[in-house]
């Protein structure tokens, strides 16, 4: 029984999750519009544009950056942004949002399944391989950053590793889990 209550809170924080991500979503969104209708009010808000690359276990994030002014301002107030920039950085927001959402959806069905001892089963593993595509497409996406402004245009690349263990992770369980299906075909198929 204590293992099914770990369970049933593990879906219910991933509920939570989910859910706080739709709000932050919806904020986005809102505030995309109110930046939109009186960007000079918005002026105040600053974006970093030569953010150090951080580190995971000591490792420094593989960073690429190329700007068309080598010593331009290393700040950017959000009304200066264009509304090109502003759109692509919502909808990078808008893109990992979803895919987040998606593969927290996979986890729950798979923590259903652990709940109802139909741990390794088929479709554990497509759930499992499911979430490594959906944070493999969040690595991709979060790993652009585009700026740009009247004065200046930055485009950078920088690969963060949270996604990308996260993912070699997921891929891993999927390939255990397959293990796992197979060895549980064999021992029925021996009785």
């Amino acid at each position: 029984m204590k293992k099914s209550k770990i369970l049933t809170l593990t879906i219910f924080v991933c509920k939570a999750i989910a859910f706080l991500q739709l709000i932050a979503l919806l904020f986005c969104t809102i505030l995309l519009v109110k930046i939109q209708n009186d960007p000079q009010k918005y002026s105040d808000y600053i974006i970093e544009k030569d953010v150090p690359s951080q580190t995971i276990l000591g490792l420094p994030n593989f960073k690429y950056a190329k700007s068309n002014i080598e010593n331009a301002d290393s700040t950017v107030a959000v009304s200066d942004l264009n509304p090109i920039s502003l759109y692509f950085i919502y909808l990078q927001i808008f893109i990992i949002s979803i895919f987040a959402f998606l593969a927290l959806k996979e986890f729950i069905k798979i923590i259903r399944k652990v709940q109802t001892a139909e741990t390794f089963q088929i479709a554990n593993v497509k759930s499992f391989k499911q979430i490594s595509k959906f944070l493999l497409i969040i690595l991709l996406i979060s790993s652009i950053a585009i700026i740009s402004t009247q004065k200046f245009t930055y485009i950078g690349f920088n690969i963060n590793y949270i996604p990308f263990v996260l993912m070699v992770l997921a891929y891993v369980m999927g390939e255990i889990f397959n293990e796992g299906n197979d060895l549980a075909e064999e021992n029925r198929l021996t009785i």
